[in-house]
């Protein structure tokens, strides 16, 4: 959850590298990852959540488990979207 808080104070850079560090050493925790996703979205990190969200696609593909790979797939539609209409 600090890598949340990072990226709601808008120290972005910092927030995505805690993210990528939870992912590794936290990989069961894919849910959280989720969450971070969702907060680089809310601050207009598009290139960043889409990036992140492939990671978590993977993951919840390797875990098998499909209501995350929903939610991450719905993510990366959201952030190709955003970045095609040239949004961040």
């Amino acid at each position: 959850y600090d890598a949340r808080l990072k990226l709601l104070q808008k120290d972005v850079n910092a927030g995505i590298e805690r993210l990528s560090r939870l992912l590794e050493t936290h990989s069961e925790r894919v849910d959280v990852f989720a969450t971070g996703v969702e907060s680089l979205l809310a601050v207009d990190q598009y290139a960043a959540a889409r990036d992140l969200a492939e990671k978590g696609l993977a993951r919840a593909e390797e875990l098998r488990n499909r209501d995350l790979q929903g939610q991450f797939r719905e993510y990366l539609h959201i952030a190709t979207e955003r970045l095609k209409k040239g949004i961040s």
